[in-house]
């Protein structure tokens, strides 16, 4: 079973792509949010620049007024 599945996570992770962030680094989120009265093709759907505080698969983003939020990196 253990052998099992160590080769499907193998077989998984052959085709994923992993985004190299660095600890420090400015990017920007997906909003996914649609505001009241607002359309959705006219409201922007990037939000920041924010900076990476912590880098993983789960990367920590430090927002304004010194709160952080944990987001996955596809996203």
């Amino acid at each position: 079973m253990r052998a099992k599945k160590e080769w499907g996570n193998e077989y998984y992770d052959r085709n994923t792509n992993v985004p190299l962030f660095a600890i420090g680094e400015e990017v920007l989120l997906r909003d996914e949010k649609v505001r009241r009265c607002r359309s959705v093709k006219l409201s922007q759907p990037w939000i920041g620049p924010f900076e990476i505080f912590v880098d993983d698969v789960d990367i920590i983003l430090r927002l304004p007024r010194n709160k952080t939020v944990k987001v996955h990196a596809n996203r």
